[in-house]
């Protein structure tokens, strides 16, 4: 994958990330994060994404109100169809994980695989493991999937594509 569409990737997954993390919070928390999400979509290049996600963007507002279950759900929805998209199938260039099945499983596997340090891999870190944050949350899509074995994830602290950057409320 090239470093351009790992940063797409990340810049849509991060705000999903922060969604889900910040489910608990104050709704005019989670309002402002939306917004900035939609935001963030709408300034990609990708018109296939824009169309996939802001579609979406209205159904996550409507469950905010309804608890932090309710959003967390209705976030991974949003995190499901943003990865089975063609778009972000295509993404993919190491061998094997060229254009993988529409399923959360496969993208999820193929994106590890990709940003894995061997195996042709390009060797690129997510922030570590932590209880919130963008490995956490794919771990959850990964899970309510029904993955019985996550990914593993190449990380380091803070990472390539670090928390801090891309896992934040505001566009980046």
């Amino acid at each position: 994958m090239t470093d351009g569409n790992y940063q797409l990737t990340f810049k849509v997954l991060g705000k999903l990330a922060k969604l889900y993390d910040l489910a608990a919070g104050a709704v005019s928390d989670l309002t402002t994060c939306l917004q900035n999400a939609v935001q963030q979509i709408a300034d990609q290049d990708d018109i296939v994404l824009d169309v996939a996600l802001s579609s979406l963007a209205p159904s996550v507002v409507t469950t905010l109100n309804n608890g932090p279950t309710s959003t967390q759900q209705q976030v991974i929805y949003t995190a499901n169809a943003f990865l089975i998209t063609s778009s972000m199938r295509s993404r993919f260039i190491v061998s094997g994980n060229t254009n993988p099945a529409a399923t959360v499983s496969a993208v999820l596997n193929a994106l590890a695989t990709e940003m894995a340090s061997g195996g042709g891999g390009d060797n690129k870190k997510l922030t570590t493991l932590a209880s919130t944050g963008i490995v956490n949350f794919l771990n959850a899509v990964g899970t309510a999937a029904g993955m019985s074995v996550l990914p593993t994830w190449n990380t380091a602290a803070p990472g390539d594509y670090p928390d801090g950057t891309y896992c934040v409320t505001a566009v980046v």
